[in-house]
């Protein structure tokens, strides 16, 4: 029995009624001085409660559920000579991993062996990131757009056939929580249409020669590679064999709704800021005219106002951010400047020639303001055209998102995979992700995201620019 590996004196404690201790806490492992030693260095009753106990002795020990051990199997690890210890009190507990040497020295063998077979298939540089600020590096680089590959049209179908299903799996779920089966369901289909469009396309050998790949390990141990990556500003080829220094954006795995909603939630908080920059808004505004007026170039204008010589514009709704407070400010801003013109639209003109610099500089921040559109949607390319030069535009303007908008378990997490809600519970806080935390449903989890996140400033990489 598992008991009679605690130490005698708890036994004798418990039995005599010092202590109300369930022992089971210190029956997680078979050392009986590490049990006296844990005991003795708690000075007060309450620090002595089984959670603490158990978090203490197995410190040094790693979880078999850890994205470390799932990379590396279990199985592998024990095979290696590695011994696994199990709470028997605790049957949702996988066990522990007793030899984190070990399990450190099988993560880089098998890390080594990835980066061999990356080399083997033409990249040129492949690296392993271990670490939760792995988008740190990810940020240093700009990912090239693989080349289209045809496709076998029952794939097409059957994606069709699994969009149709996650459709109805989202509506059933409107008013009820889904249940585990459901949310089972719903990886299944998420991770299948992520390998159909996987395979529409393909790198070529000339890009893998001049790219590289980072490897990260996701929380359920599976390695995610970043493939495609290039320093920004290098001169890369492009699909058609010219050189390029603009290849786009590794984009996130996320739904086309979620998408444009950031984004749209990106375009309230551009025009908030730019509202209060006249500096900025005359720069703005004189790049599109003369854009237009001096260069025969007008397709993929780069731009990302709205204002047209051809009385042209993007048709987009922003009812999505109508409650943020970046739409409050815009809001105060223009009820500023409609106080300050005349009341008929006739007048308007005289009245601006008597109107001084500063006045009018007001007029035009916010007027142009109000032209800004950063709204993406899953077909447009980010990093040309209105999309590129509303990056440029929040560069110029110091822009940070989180000043505007922060992830809640309504407007974000809930809407993401439990995956990627795990990495991001991570990235946020520097920490493993809880043990219990796996286990959740997708809503309890969305909402531990949200309280895990706040106070910490973090974005979606989507919103990071």
């Amino acid at each position: 029995m598992k008991l009679a590996n605690v130490a005698p004196r708890f036994i004798k404690a418990y039995r005599a009624g010092e202590i109300r201790l369930d022992l089971e806490a210190l029956a997680i492992t078979d050392d009986q001085q590490a049990q006296e030693k844990v005991w003795d260095s708690l000075c007060h009753d309450w620090e002595r409660s089984a959670h603490n106990l158990r978090s203490l002795l197995t410190e040094k020990h790693v979880g078999a559920s850890d994205r470390r051990a799932r990379f590396v199997g279990v199985d592998a690890y024990v095979g290696a000579g590695g011994t696994l210890e199990r709470d028997l009190f605790d049957e949702e507990n996988e066990g522990y991993l007793a030899d984190r040497a070990l399990l450190d020295r099988l993560v880089t063998e098998r890390s080594t062996s990835l980066v061999a077979d990356l080399q083997a298939q033409g990249w040129a540089w492949a690296e392993i990131h271990l670490e939760n600020d792995y988008w740190e590096a990810l940020e240093k680089y700009k990912t090239l757009r693989p080349v289209p590959v045809d496709l076998d049209p029952a794939l097409f179908a059957e994606a069709d056939k699994l969009r149709a299903e996650l459709d109805a799996i989202d509506q059933a779920s409107e008013n009820d929580e889904p249940s585990e089966e459901a949310e089972r369901h719903r990886d299944e289909i998420e991770n299948r249409l992520d390998e159909i469009e996987a395979g529409q396309t393909e790198f070529t050998s000339e890009q893998k020669s001049q790219a590289g790949v980072i490897v990260t390990i996701g929380h359920n141990g599976k390695p995610v590679y970043h493939c495609g990556l290039v320093e920004r500003g290098a001169k890369v080829p492009s699909t058609n064999g010219e050189a390029s220094s603009s290849p786009e954006e590794e984009k996130e795995d996320l739904s086309a709704a979620l998408l444009q909603d950031l984004t749209t939630q990106r375009t309230a908080a551009l025009r908030a800021a730019l509202s209060v920059r006249p500096e900025i808004a005359l720069i703005a505004i004189t790049h599109n005219l003369a854009a237009q007026i001096f260069y025969d170039q007008t397709y993929l204008l780069p731009s990302s106002l709205t204002v047209r010589t051809d009385a042209h514009t993007d048709g987009f709704d922003l009812r999505a951010a109508a409650e943020s407070e970046a739409a409050k400010t815009i809001t105060e801003q223009t009820k500023d400047v409609r106080n300050l013109l005349p009341p008929k639209l006739e007048l308007l003109w005289d009245w601006a020639l008597e109107q001084p610099q500063n006045v009018l500089l007001k007029v035009l921040a916010v007027g142009v303001a109000h032209t800004v559109n950063a709204v993406q949607s899953p077909h447009d390319d980010a990093s040309t055209g209105r999309l590129g030069a509303a990056d440029a535009l929040a560069r110029a303007l110091a822009f940070d998102m989180a000043n505007w908008w922060q992830p809640t378990a309504a407007n974000y997490f809930a809407r993401i995979k439990k995956d990627q809600i795990l990495q991001a519970i991570q990235e946020a806080t520097g920490a493993p992700v809880k043990e219990r935390l796996r286990s959740l449903k997708k809503q309890d989890l969305a909402a531990e995201a949200e309280h895990s996140v706040t106070g910490t400033r973090w974005l979606p990489e989507l919103l990071r620019k």
